[in-house]
């Protein structure tokens, strides 16, 4: 089973979709992490695309936590920092980037219950 919750920015889906998903036993998905990840790839690789088609990016489950790796790279620790926060509007606009990281949501929430939160997740994914 899958729940989506779509919206803007401060609107309230990561505390609801975790509320939800707590209650249900499913587990909560944040979309935007994935986004965060690629664009910490993108920053490392000096935004070369060409490197994320190769990437291997893969999300896994831990403790009810949600660990993003690229390239058997944990990205997890660095998603907040302030650079990937700058970056990561101007990134998730790239083509590559919104195919990648649809790719990897639908992959994600076939196989598990999960309560899916982000930007477009009902419209787009």
């Amino acid at each position: 089973m899958i729940i989506s919750f779509d919206g803007p920015a401060g609107s309230g889906k990561s505390t609801v979709a975790k509320l939800v998903a707590k209650h249900l036993g499913f587990i909560h998905f944040n979309s935007g992490s994935i986004f965060r990840a690629i664009t910490a790839f993108l920053i490392e690789n000096n935004f070369n695309t060409q490197e994320l088609s190769e990437a291997n990016i893969k999300v896994e489950m831990k403790n009810n936590d949600q660990f993003v790796f690229v390239n058997n790279v944990d990205y997890t620790p660095i998603l907040r920092d302030n650079e990937i926060s700058k970056k990561v509007a101007e990134v998730s606009t790239l083509p590559i980037v919104q195919f990648t990281a649809q790719k990897i949501q639908k992959e994600f929430s076939t196989s598990h219950n999960v309560v899916i939160e982000g930007r477009g997740i009902g419209s787009e994914v």
